[in-house]
């Protein structure tokens, strides 16, 4: 019996010795650390600015709701290697990548170095997490981004992270993209690439101040407008919100998003209709011809959350509401494809479709779909099923 009880003592000390020990050590680990929440790149006279956000340690510690989230420090090069060793020259802790949840790629240095050197250096790069996203600035550079002051979040890599998963939920308008989409897009030559970007809503010097999240409605805020396009491996224009969740629908990216029409009577041009979509199908399918032909089938699915007609949006008047439905969605998918023959990028993946279901075609059009993707004929089928009864009240959700 006093044997177990001395064995128990001893296990029991040197637990705790184990936890304290290991505490100690972790935290002497943390503190040789710097903490990389979210990565920027930018160009300037032909050279990378690479920008990194740390973490401050003291960020998260009671008392320390006066401190900001995290530090910017930045260095140029002329390879993106040579920039990240002098801020490792000049930053007292090692950077540590494992927790980098975000890369923030000015719209400059995508138009004019292209995105390939990046991507390489992330797959390559074993420190760097794969599962970092990537986002494009939009007339604002990466730097900028990384230093603004958010509500909510302290840290701004943080923050963005939510809004871009915030939005592909509910309205569908981005979707998260990491190094590897990009590299397959890149590599398999069968669809061109495009990726979320962000832009800076306000006043961008006060945004850059603590003041910025001291006022009850901030006087600067982030704001995701959308999918950024590709032609090979540089930036070539930007899609609006409509343009991306019709994008986001060819990709099958879409939880839910919202639908607005005009009322269908001719007196109620003014008025609208929400259709709060619950499941959003698209299928490309190629048809062998002269020339490409595809058949795009879109089947829309959801209920009636607002409307301002007049009349009961039951039958007939919701066969009057699909109709409208199924024209405008129509409408969309044939500025988005003309946009797509425009811009001399097929982003959508009508290529892809026909690699998909027939890999030799594809080797005899690959080498001039360019204008052989112009010269396609695409027809459009539009279903919208809104499985309602009772009067329009009834109808209506809250």
């Amino acid at each position: 019996m006093k044997h177990s009880k001395i064995v128990f003592i001893i296990m029991f000390i040197s637990l705790i010795a184990f936890f304290v020990i290991g505490n100690t050590v972790e935290s002497q680990l943390i503190n040789k650390l710097a903490i990389v929440s979210a990565i920027g790149v930018d160009v300037d006279e032909e050279q990378y600015v690479v920008s990194v956000q740390v973490v401050s340690p003291s960020s998260d510690q009671k008392g320390a709701s006066e401190e900001l989230g995290a530090v910017v420090y930045k260095e140029k090069g002329r390879t993106i290697t040579e920039a990240f060793r002098k801020l490792n020259t000049s930053i007292s802790r090692t950077l540590f990548f494992d927790d980098t949840d975000l890369l923030i790629l000015q719209d400059k240095l995508l138009e004019t170095k292209g995105i390939t050197d990046i991507t390489d250096y992330l797959i390559l790069n074993p420190l760097v997490s794969s599962n970092i996203e990537i986002l494009v600035s939009k007339d604002v550079t990466a730097n900028t981004i990384l230093r603004t002051v958010t509500p909510i979040q302290k840290v701004s890599a943080l923050r963005i992270k939510e809004i871009v998963a915030n939005n592909q939920l509910n309205s569908g308008t981005s979707f998260k993209m990491y190094p590897s989409n990009v590299q397959n897009d890149l590599l398999n030559n069968i669809k061109q690439t495009a990726l979320p970007y962000i832009t800076i809503q306000g006043d961008i010097e006060k945004g850059l101040k603590k003041e910025n999240i001291e006022e009850y409605s901030p006087s600067t805020t982030f704001k995701l407008s959308g999918m950024a396009v590709f032609k090979e491996n540089k930036l070539i224009g930007f899609l609006d919100d409509k343009e991306s969740m019709i994008y986001s629908m060819f990709q099958k990216k879409i939880t839910r998003t919202l639908l607005t029409v005009t009322c269908p009577n001719p007196d109620e041009e003014d008025k609208f209709v929400g259709l709060n979509v619950t499941d959003l199908n698209s299928k490309i399918t190629f048809e062998e011809s002269t020339k490409p032909t595809f058949t795009v089938d879109v089947k829309v699915e959801g209920e009636i959350r607002e409307s301002q007609c007049s009349k009961s949006v039951d039958y007939p008047n919701l066969d009057k509401i699909k109709k409208r439905y199924e024209d405008e969605m129509k409408k969309d998918i044939e500025q988005l494809i003309t946009k797509s023959k425009e811009m001399n990028s097929d982003f959508i993946g009508f290529g892809k479709s026909i690699y998909l279901a027939n890999p030799k075609k594809w080797e005899e059009l690959v080498k001039n779909w360019d204008q052989s993707y112009k010269e396609s004929t695409i027809k459009i089928n539009v279903d919208v099923n809104i499985p309602l009864t009772g009067d329009s009240m009834s109808n209506v959700s809250p």
